[in-house]
C-alpha cells in the first residue's frame, strides 16, 4: 500500500528520490556503526539490480532485516538519530495500520491517498520489512503464517474502509463491498490496528528461534515471500 505507482512530474520525483538516497546513507552509516546487517528488498532491490539504482517511477526505499537487526535498529535509531528521524510504526501509533515500519524525516509531509483520512505522522520515508524465522515444517509454517496474515488484513481494514486492492472487474466490487462491510463492523466495536498488531507481535516474538527460512508475512499475496536463509545471507 505504498505510493509507489504515483505520477509525479519529473522534479518533484527527483527531488522525493533525492532525499531518501540521503536518508539511505545515514540508515547505512547506523548499520555499519552498529554491525547490523541488511538487505535492500522489493522495488528497491529491482531497482539495484536492473537500473542501478531506483527504478525511474519509484518514490520508496524498501530495506529488509532479520528480526533480532530489526529491533537493534530501531533502539539505535531512536537513541543516535531521534532528532532527525521518527520511527512510524503501531507501537509507536495505534492508528498506522500496517505491519511495514517507517523511518520518517523529521519536518517532511508525504501522505499517500489511501491513508488520507489518518492523522499519522507520514513524511518522506524508509520502509523497513522485518523477517521472521519460520518453520521447516511446511504445514506448520502455512498455518502460522495465515494466521498472522489474515489479522494483518484485518489491521488495515479497522482504519482503513477502501484499502488498495489488485483486483478488477466483478472480482473487485465484491471485494470491496467486503472491505467496506468489515470496516464499518470493526469501528461498530471500536476494534483498531493496535488490537491486531499486539497480537501479532505476541505471536512473532515467540518464533525466535533461527529455523532455515525466513519470511515477511504480510504482503498483498499470502506465502509469497518465504526463503532460505542462505538466499540473503551473507550479505554483500
Amino acid at each position: 500500500m505504498a505510493a509507489a505507482y504515483k505520477e509525479y512530474d519529473p522534479e518533484t520525483l527527483k527531488k522525493i528520490q533525492e532525499i531518501e538516497l540521503e536518508m539511505l546513507k545515514d540508515f547505512d552509516n547506523l548499520c555499519e556503526e552498529n554491525g547490523i546487517d541488511y538487505f535492500c528488498w522489493a522495488g528497491t532491490a529491482i531497482g539495484v539490480l536492473r537500473h542501478k539504482g531506483f527504478i525511474p517511477w519509484d518514490d520508496d526505499i524498501d530495506i529488509g532485516l532479520i528480526r533480532p537487526d530489526y529491533e537493534r535498529l530501531l533502539s539505535c535509531i531512536a537513541e543516535q538519530m531521534g532528532e532527525k528521524y521518527d520511527i512510524l510504526n503501531t507501537k509507536n501509533d495505534p492508528e498506522y495500520p500496517l505491519m511495514t515500519t517507517r523511518i520518517v524525516l523529521r519536518g517532511t509531509k508525504f501522505q499517500e491517498e489511501c491513508f488520507k483520512n489518518l492523522s499519522c505522522n507520514f513524511g518522506v520515508f524508509l520502509d523497513i520489512y522485518c523477517f521472521d524465522y519460520v518453520s521447516d515444517n511446511e504445514a506448520i509454517r502455512k498455518k502460522e503464517c495465515l494466521l498472522v496474515w489474515i489479522k494483518s488484513k484485518l489491521m488495515i481494514l479497522s482504519a482503513i474502509g477502501d484499502p488498495v486492492l489488485y483486483f478488477s472487474g466483478l472480482t473487485g466490487v465484491i471485494v470491496r463491498f467486503l472491505c467496506q462491510l468489515v470496516h464499518v463492523l470493526m469501528k461498530a466495536f471500536h476494534l483498531g490496528p493496535a488490537e491486531f498488531y499486539n497480537d501479532i507481535e505476541k505471536k512473532l516474538q515467540d518464533r525466535k528461534t533461527p529455523t532455515s527460512r525466513i519470511a515477511y508475512q504480510f504482503d498483498t499475496k499470502l506465502h509469497s515471500d518465504t526463503f532460505a536463509v542462505s538466499d540473503f545471507f551473507p550479505t554483500k
